[in-house]
């Protein structure tokens, strides 16, 4: 089914996050399509000194059947300031599970905030 302009399917924001997510299910694609998957991470809420904070949304790829992700990843050196990253991706994905994993390099002593979107392209 053609579209014509992108359709968002899935939109949500974690607000202060103090732990790791760890959600192999945050949204079920209904059918195969071509999405764009964005992922917003912003953190940490304090100044901190060398802290990584990763976050990965994931998935299966239609062509392949491989398990597919997007990172974003905050890095803080030297008591940097609260950072905030976006990607996205295009790719044609099953339909089926989309994940969501949050982790850090050391003992969490600040909140986080993490947005997913996906649209339908195609």
């Amino acid at each position: 089914m053609p579209f014509c302009a992108p359709q968002l399917v899935f939109s949500k924001t974690w607000l202060a996050q103090t732990a790791a997510i760890s959600n192999a299910n945050i949204f079920t694609l209904a059918q195969t399509g071509v999405y764009r998957v964005t992922i917003s991470l912003r953190g940490p809420s304090q100044t901190t000194s060398n802290n990584t904070l990763l976050a990965n949304v994931g998935w299966i790829q239609e062509y392949s059947g491989v398990a597919e992700s997007l990172q974003s990843n905050i890095n803080t050196i030297n008591f940097g300031d609260v950072f905030s990253r976006t990607n996205y991706t295009v790719d044609t994905i099953t339909s089926g599970p989309v994940s969501l994993i949050t982790s850090f390099s050391s003992g969490l002593t600040f909140s986080y905030d993490v947005s997913v979107a996906i649209e339908q392209l195609a």
